[in-house]
This record gives C-alpha cells, structure tokens and sequence, in this order.
C-alpha cells in the first residue's frame, strides 16, 4: 500500500512540474561590473550608469516597476515603470548618480533597486485567475573618494622638450671646448 502511495505522490509531482513549465519566465536586470561591487566617484561628480532590462522567455510582454529602497539621497530615475517586450534583452533604464560636492572621502552610500514584473498583467496575459510576479534587486555600494591629481599633459611635454634643449646645448657647449 505504501508502494502505491509513493508512485502516486511522484507521479502527481511530475504532472505538477510539468505543468509549471508553461509559465516559467526569465526576467533579468543586466548592469556593470564593479570591483568588489563598489562604484567609486569624487565629490561633485555626477554619471549615469544603464540598467538593462530583460525579458528572453514567453511570449507576454512583461511591465517591471522599480522601487529605489536604499539610496535616494544620490540615485534618481526619470521613470519608475518600464514595459519589456518578449524576446528582449536591451531595454535601458538610466539611473543618475550624483554625489554632493560636500561628501566627505571614504562615505560610503548603499544603493538598492528593486525590480518587480505586473502581477496583474501576468495573470490577463495567460487568461488564469492565479498571477504571479516575479523580483530582481540589484545592490550595489557607492564610495566617494579624492579627486585624482592631473598634472597637464601640455606640461610634461613642455618639460620633456625643455630639458631636450638643454641636453643640447650643454652637449653643444662641451664640443666648442674641445675646439
């Protein structure tokens, strides 16, 4: 009896797996790569860094709302809501950076998005009474650090054919002595 208990419990588990197979989906947020999952910048400084939005399985077009749940303070969108169209990987979203010109070197700001599909368009697409939504949250830290000293490349090059000059002129000299 509990043979026929356990065949009936896999057997049900497999028809339950198969059938979910219809409503997988394959959402993603694509962004850089940072070292150690920090953005560095100055103070002052202000960039804009593109988020893509995928949608590579189904066939429903798929509505992502974004939350910004950590770091408001330097972080901004121009939309919240952005509609992926099935088969897509490369619709942008640009986030703002901006980092006060009074930050101090070494704050560190928490940067946290939040990525979630329409419930409500899912379960109109596919015609059910159950909808599901799915998530992606992307983090990622922003480190201010010291504006790097640039010394002008006009300057090195003015130094370099300077000190030419008068490498020739000294070499110049000796060989009028020799005379």
């Amino acid at each position: 009896m509990k043979t026929i208990k356990r065949g009936g419990l896999l057997a049900v588990s497999f028809v339950f797996a198969i059938m979910l197979i219809g409503i997988v989906s394959a959402i993603g947020v694509g962004y850089p790569y940072w070292e150690n999952g920090q953005v560095k910048m100055t103070p002052g400084e202000k960039q804009t860094i593109n988020l893509n939005l995928q949608n590579n399985i189904g066939d429903a077009d798929v509505t992502y709302t974004i939350t910004l749940a950590k770091g408001a303070s330097i972080a901004s969108l121009t939309k919240y809501t952005y509609l992926v169209k099935a088969h897509t990987t490369s619709t942008m979203v640009p986030l703002v950076l901006s980092i006060p010109s009074d930050a101090k070197v070494g704050d560190k700001i928490e940067v946290n998005l939040d990525f979630v599909t329409a419930a409500a368009d899912a379960g109109v697409a596919t015609g059910t009474s159950v909808s599901l939504s799915e998530a992606v949250s992307v983090d990622f830290e922003v480190v201010v650090v010291q504006k790097p000293v640039k010394f002008p490349t006009t300057w090195i090059i003015v130094g370099i054919l300077v000190l030419i000059v008068l490498i020739w002129l000294i070499s110049a000299g000796r060989k009028k002595r020799k005379k």
